[in-house]
């Protein structure tokens, strides 16, 4: 094979250009070694590939675990289309001066190390970490006559990222340490690049908790509400993540005997994690969930302790992504107000995963807010019959409108015993809806006036601190114990949110919601503890709902 042909197939072929000509260093810094792609590293590789020859912009969004080698893959890459092809620009924005120093390095390893072959005329750059491709002569009439390819690779930090406009190629390197500054930098150095076929943009980071720009982000990809491609890396996927274990070990029956199972983990990578939790992370499980995460949801860990347990959360998240529903769009009215019918359409505030069984009875659990411009508002519905969330209703309007919203999701579930939170005074207005609209199953409970010693019922649900605990308490034992059937993965994204704040007391995290905990958890205890509608007086004699639609 002559010169010409081996630069031919190093030219399309980037695995093989990534062997046969790229150095790095050895892990145990002994020198430099031939880039062998590992396994991780092979598969994004593929992906960006596979985007590509789709004839789609590369959009990715990469969240990972500590060392497996991403923004080696992707300035690989960069290097690659930049130094075999002309007119080839890539940015990489890194977190501070030091990232920016290891990742230019790379790059000008990558040049000082390649084949003769291969390697391209480069100009000497005048400031900056700056690798140009062009012929470096000083006399016009040389450069004129050979040019060079004229591309160029430039390295900057999230602070001068302005500095890289008409770039084909961005990495942006740690998203998660990027603090307040992330929104606005990816928001204008986006814009730059254009979106066309051939182009590639690289979001990567290990996580650094939740409600920052590269959470959002990764949350919009993983709905499927934005262009980008999440990619998660696990730290099991690192082949070098493995220590031989003592003949005396035996996995712990909590989370390893979880790991092992659900992913077919060996010992001897069980081992290495016990290891870095105690020797790395002094202990601390959540910080290496952080750091070695093995799913999404044990990478966002948030700043302050969770109040679930995270390895129950992940396990049902699992399971509510593959539970998709059978209906989604918003309940109308027709022909009077005791029949109903579910006018379909993807942006609607219902979700419906078990359509409503006449041999079943349920329950529905409303946590209210104060109207259109403030929290959301939540409900579910769980099946009686056994402990599961069969439909959810969420969104914001108004606190009127939320009554009629609960009346038609409670003649749809065959007028559901309806339970309304109203401490704090906002569940008072969708309640008296309700009950102006003679509604005909609302929760009571019974109260007595100390004063005078009378009687009575009150309506709707109200959360006192100990009942609030109690509710928690129900949700979370229901998780753990794999007792509750959740559908929905929205409410465990922000059960991984709800944590212990500085007093000790279970909450949201700051900028995050907890009305869909509060819904589910209210729900759960009120189906632990409330009748069933066999148990209660028969239900009123009604036209049965045969023109529901959507099933």
């Amino acid at each position: 094979m002559n010169d010409q042909e081996v630069r031919r197939r190093l030219v399309e072929d980037f695995e093989l250009f990534c062997e046969t000509c790229l150095k790095v260093e050895a892990k145990d810094q002994s020198g430099l070694v031939g880039l062998q792609l590992k396994p991780v590293q092979r598969r994004l590789a593929q992906k960006i590939l596979e985007i590509w020859h789709e004839g789609r912009p590369v959009r990715l969004i990469v969240l990972k675990a500590r060392r497996e080698g991403v923004s080696t893959l992707v300035q690989a890459f960069f290097y690659w289309r930049c130094s075999t092809r002309p007119h080839q620009k890539s940015l990489t924005l890194a977190h501070d001066d030091d990232g920016s120093q290891t990742l230019h390095g790379m790059s000008e390893r990558f040049y000082e190390n390649v084949p003769d072959l291969i390697r391209p005329s480069r100009k000497v750059a005048q400031s900056g970490k700056i690798l140009a491709f062009a012929n470096p002569s000083s006399k016009p009439v040389v450069r004129k006559e050979n040019p060079g390819l004229g591309s160029e690779m430039r390295t900057v930090t999230r602070q001068n990222a302005g500095a890289g406009k008409g770039a084909k190629y961005l990495h942006a390197s740690e998203v998660g340490l990027w603090g307040d500054s992330a929104k606005e930098t990816l928001g204008t150095i986006l814009q730059t690049i254009p979106r066309a076929p051939e182009t590639v943009v690289v979001l990567e980071s290990t996580a650094r908790g939740v409600g920052n720009e590269f959470y959002e982000r990764w949350m919009k990809a993983e709905s499927g509400e934005s262009e980008y491609v999440p990619f998660f890396i696990a730290w099991f996927e690192e082949p070098e993540n493995r220590l031989d274990p003592p003949p005396d070990y035996r996995p712990d029956e909590d989370e390893e005997e979880w790991l092992q199972h659900e992913y077919g983990l060996d010992h001897a990578q069980l081992w290495w994690r016990r290891r870095v939790i105690e020797d790395e992370c002094g202990g601390d499980l959540d910080l290496f969930h952080q750091e070695y995460p093995a799913t999404p949801e044990q990478a966002f860990l948030s700043t302050g302790r969770p109040y679930f347990n995270m390895v129950a959360v992940g396990r049902h998240l699992d399971h509510a992504r593959l539970a998709t529903p059978i209906a989604v769009g918003d309940i109308e009215e027709v022909e009077g107000h005791r029949r109903v019918r579910l006018y379909q359409h993807p942006r609607g505030r219902v979700k419906i995963w078990e359509a409503p069984d006449e041999h079943d009875d349920y329950l529905i659990f409303a946590d209210s807010s104060e109207g259109s411009t403030g929290d959301p508002q939540a409900a579910y519905v769980f099946s009686r019959s056994k402990l599961e969330i069969v439909a959810s209703w969420h969104g914001r309007v108004d606190r009127d409108l939320f009554g009629h919203e609960l009346f038609r999701l409670g003649v749809l579930y065959r007028f559901a015993l309806v339970a309304v939170e109203v401490t704090g005074g906002w569940g008072y207005t969708p309640l008296a809806i309700l009950k102006e609209r003679h509604y005909p199953r609302l929760y009571s409970s019974k109260t007595e006036e100390r004063r005078n010693r009378k009687r009575g019922v009150s309506l709707g649900w109200k959360t006192t601190p100990a009942s609030r605990a109690l509710m928690l308490d129900a949700l979370g034992q229901a998780l753990r114990q794999d007792d509750l059937v959740c559908n929905d993965p929205d409410l465990l994204v922000e059960c991984s949110t709800f944590v212990y704040d500085e007093k000790g007391k279970p909450a949201a995290q700051p900028g995050k919601h907890d009305d869909r905990v509060m819904a589910a958890a209210g729900g759960v205890y009120l189906w632990l503890n409330e009748s069933r509608r066999s148990e209660e007086a028969p239900a009123p004699k009604r036209r049965v709902l045969s023109e529901v639609a959507g099933y």
